[in-house]
């Protein structure tokens, strides 16, 4: 089943860290199939904008950020820069399997 048929996220937006290949790849075009702008985040810029491309192809805005959550001072610049480039927010989605910095932890 498509994500289309579960719920209706037209009008939002969704981060999805990891979302550069594998399951968060899955995960930021199932968002777009409902209808979400999507900001795809990763350590490899090239896998996110690869993302992009198929967000835009379902007709959905994608934003491409490389960033190394482990990082504290990358988390800050990626909220910063997601709330910048698409100012609509209401879903997160973490794919990653290692540690995340403390402030992402926190906030």
């Amino acid at each position: 089943m498509k994500a289309t048929g579960l719920f209706d996220l037209r009008g939002r937006t969704a981060l999805v860290t990891g979302g550069g290949r594998g399951l968060g790849r899955h995960i930021a075009l199932g968002l777009a199939e409902a209808g979400a702008d999507v900001i795809v985040a990763s350590r490899k810029r090239a896998s996110c904008e690869e993302t992009v491309r198929a967000i835009e192809a379902c007709g959905r805005r994608g934003v491409a950020f490389e960033v190394d959550l482990a990082r504290e001072e990358q988390v800050a610049r990626l909220a910063e820069q997601a709330i910048a480039a698409i100012p609509r927010r209401c879903a997160a989605s973490s794919s990653r399997s290692r540690n995340v910095a403390p402030a992402a932890r926190t906030t």
